[in-house]
């Protein structure tokens, strides 16, 4: 490899703009001799800019080199000019064969359209799909929910997503174990199995959450009687202090007045 490197160097030197640096390029990644590789690709930039292979390589040589800065740079150069080609992302959505895929590059068309849609959008649409009646944004969620058939073939993880945010665990559990049911990968399986293992989660804390409330609730209740009571013995002892002390001044008085008439 050192001997073809060398004889690539060479060949560069004689002729300037030949398109071999992208091959000697290749080979000092493989050896990861990254400063090489950025100086030959940078060259080569000059007299090809629109080169795909060499951008998307200084974009990997730069994040490897600690270049954030200039990786960005570039990523915003290449999507600069993408975003203005909104046919490119329909006919890539229209045609990619990864499922997963399809509706980002779909969302990421509109995007670049300037046709921005929320997610509540799309959990809307969603729903009044699956309902087969407008919905209004007025509307709660869980009022929603209350009317779907669980049972039905309208299960997807849009729903589940839903049911979460409202606090509906128990029938996002159901959900998503209807979703893992259905899946026939093991990729898939597994992915479902980790949200399940989430809700759990969440039940679990729910669950801890409202013992922890109750025994709050119990504790006040108990620090409330104990007060009352406390108010309440004092309020005796004060009746008892106050009754002992008016037999007191009634018994000074008639003293005085026994003393008073026997001086007479």
């Amino acid at each position: 490899m050192g001997e073809e490197k060398r004889i690539l160097e060479e060949a560069l030197k004689l002729d300037p703009s030949s398109k071999i640096y992208l091959s000697l390029a290749q080979l000092y990644l493989e050896d990861k001799e990254y400063d090489k590789a950025q100086e030959v690709l940078e060259h080569g930039l000059e007299f090809y800019p629109d080169s795909l292979d060499t951008i998307l390589s200084l974009i990997s040589i730069y994040s490897e080199l600690n270049k954030g800065d200039k990786a960005i740079e570039l990523v915003n150069a290449v999507f600069s000019r993408l975003k203005k080609n909104t046919v490119f992302w329909r006919l890539l959505a229209e045609n990619i064969e990864e499922k997963g895929f399809v509706i980002p590059l779909k969302l990421l068309m509109l995007a670049c359209k300037g046709e921005f849609i929320s997610w509540d959008n799309i959990i809307f649409k969603g729903l009044e799909s699956i309902l087969g009646k407008n919905v209004s944004e007025d509307i709660h969620y869980e009022e929603i929910v209350e009317h779907l058939d669980f049972d039905q073939q309208v299960i997807t993880p849009s729903l589940g997503e839903v049911l979460i945010s409202q606090g509906e665990y128990e029938k996002a559990l159901d959900v998503y174990e209807k979703l893992k049911e259905r899946s026939e990968s093991l990729e898939e399986k597994n992915k479902w199995q980790d949200k399940i293992s989430e809700i759990n989660a969440l039940l679990r804390n729910n669950e801890k959450q409202k013992e922890v409330e109750e025994v709050s609730t119990e504790e006040q209740i108990n620090t409330k009687e104990e007060v009352e009571a406390r108010e309440g013995a004092q309020g005796a002892k004060e009746e008892v202090v106050e009754d002992n002390s008016e037999d007191m001044v009634d018994f000074l008085e008639e003293l005085a007045s026994s003393l008073e008439k026997r001086a007479e």
